[in-house]
């Protein structure tokens, strides 16, 4: 390569590396290609056959094609053609490489789907300009569609909320009447109605709450968080443990009390040392959405230990673990957990809490993640600030995975 063609490389940067194809018979041609556009900025293959060189369009997903129009058994306007109708290699570019200069050559090169062409023999400069001009203008219009496609997907999420939050807040209205029309029955009928009628208005009203709180997590999820408890973060500084008992206690008496009691095998060993720095009403509200599903969906036959610790380098982070045994589900990965209706099995109410709880974690700058570490066990891990201004590094998510 001449000091000229070290000029040109010189200016020339792309990261990463642009990926050229050249598909010329002409071993000669072919190093002088590869000799002219060497990394870092560029990764070039080479073909020697038409069918070679479609094999290796097809395979490499190249940016940009050199393509030779003479060549035995396969010429390049057959190539190019071939190309221009595989929905996988259609929309690379094809610069012609050709010895040919009638006009009626570089039109049929052009009716081919080339969008330019370079003549034999080569001039340094005109190539690498070329090339150059025809790797950005891929680059520019594949940028410009993915930020379209962004943008395009930002707006229906962003509609897809609109009339989620709509018809929730509309459906949560009529269930108030609901709730007002069977304490009004509950009130005129007092006395007056059998146990089998009583039981059924009080499997009526439970029915009722559960769909209030499925409206409430759903609510949450489309970015309505002033209308589920707490609103936005008010974060301070205090303990966990304390916290985390009451959550606790006041499930254990609420399951008590069910037509179907439920078992609440939930253990607290979080040290009084261990201190957070988030919204208490947003924490509480994590573990009851947490502890609450996972008494649902396994019918209150798992159990869950509760320890944290602090991490980072001044314990900056508090590291909250639940550990829950005889969780009957599987899925394809842990993080799975968080999706929405991620189970088989959903009671009414239940199969939003998971993605709620994750939401709320991130809403006060944390992070939440999960592990299957063998059969039958599921370890959540939620990673908070343990005081003002901490902020939980990438460094800390992946250690804690």
């Amino acid at each position: 390569m001449d000091d000229n063609q070290k000029g040109l490389q010189g200016v020339v940067s792309f990261r990463p590396a642009a990926r050229i194809l050249v598909i010329d018979d002409s071993s000669l041609n072919r190093s002088f290609v590869i000799n002219a556009f060497s990394p870092p900025d560029y990764e070039v293959f080479a073909a020697s056959s038409g069918y070679e060189g479609i094999e290796f369009a097809s395979r490499l997903q190249p940016e940009l094609i050199l393509l030779d129009i003479m060549m035995p058994e396969m010429d390049g306007f057959d190539v190019a053609k071939i190309l221009k109708n595989d929905p996988a290699t259609k929309s690379i570019p094809i610069i012609f490489i050709t010895a040919l200069d009638a006009i009626q050559d570089k039109l049929k090169a052009f009716d081919s789907g080339a969008v330019d062409f370079v003549t034999k023999p080569f001039n340094h400069k005109e190539l690498i300009a070329r090339v150059k001009t025809n790797v950005q203008l891929r680059r520019m219009t594949e940028q410009r569609e993915n930020m379209l496609k962004i943008a395009m997907e930002e707006k229906r999420n962003a509609a897809i909320a609109r009339i989620a939050a709509g018809v929730s807040h509309n459906f949560n209205n009529m269930l108030g009447v609901l709730f007002g029309n069977i304490m009004f029955i509950e009130t005129r009928a007092a006395g007056s109605l059998d146990k089998i009628s009583m039981d059924a208005l009080v499997d009526v009203r439970r029915s009722l709450e559960r769909m209030q709180s499925l409206v409430k997590k759903f609510l949450l999820l489309a970015n309505r968080s002033s209308e589920v408890q707490g609103g936005m973060p008010s974060p301070a500084q205090y303990q966990v443990a304390p916290l985390i008992d009451d959550v606790i206690s006041d499930l254990v008496s609420q399951k008590a009390s069910c037509a179907v009691p439920l078992q609440v095998t939930c253990s607290n060993q979080v040290g009084s040392s261990v201190k957070i720095y988030c919204d208490s009403s947003h924490l509480r509200e994590i573990f009851n959405l947490m502890l609450n599903e996972l008494v649902e969906i396994t019918a209150g036959k798992s159990t869950c230990l509760i320890t944290a610790k602090q991490k980072g380098l001044t314990g900056e982070v508090a590291d909250i673990i639940l550990e829950v045994d005889k969780f009957p589900f599987k899925l394809d990965s842990a993080e799975s957990i968080f999706e929405p209706f991620a189970f088989p099995i959903a009671n009414v109410g239940s199969g939003l809490s998971f993605s709620a709880a994750k939401y709320m974690v991130e809403l006060n700058g944390g992070k939440m993640s999960s592990t299957f570490p063998e059969a039958g066990k599921l370890i959540i891990s939620i990673l908070l600030p343990a005081r003002e201004g901490a902020v939980i590094s990438l460094e800390e998510d992946n250690n804690n995975e």
